[in-house]
């Protein structure tokens, strides 16, 4: 295993515990870290440095209760990682369960993650957080 796959495995163990001063410490001090950018996830947008990811880390974790979180497969090349995934949740501000699948973007260098992008299927997991009047299902 190479060590830019370890490093984010790390991460991903340590999300798994909820552990998130872990995730940050694996971190670079100047980590670009873009998650979907879409207006109805709240934990969703560019983060820069370490200050604004624990912002990220306090957003997902105030507005989604997470079920699982389940890596299925890594991709390296040199200093680039895809992992590919699922996870499951329930969108506290609707109590809504949702599950998606996701693609995660990293590049880790001297052992830190210094990029981080997140693709995932935003239309299930944005409509877990929308009220029922505004997806179209009568209340």
């Amino acid at each position: 295993m190479t060590e830019p796959v370890r490093v984010v495995q790390d991460m991903y163990a340590a999300f798994q515990k909820g552990d998130i001063a872990a995730i940050l410490a694996l971190m670079a001090e100047d980590i670009d870290l873009r998650h979907n950018q879409t207006v109805d996830l709240p934990y969703s947008g560019h983060y820069r440095g370490r200050t604004e990811a624990a912002e990220f880390f306090r957003k997902l974790t105030t507005s989604v209760e997470v079920s699982s979180f389940t890596p299925e497969r890594y991709v390296c090349q040199g200093d680039e990682v895809v992992a590919l995934g699922m996870w499951s949740g329930i969108a506290r501000p609707t109590g809504k369960p949702f599950t998606a699948r996701w693609a995660m973007y990293w590049v880790v260098k001297n052992g830190q993650a210094v990029a981080y992008t997140n693709y995932e299927d935003s239309g299930v997991t944005a409509a877990a957080f929308r009220p029922c009047a505004a997806s179209g299902i009568p209340a």
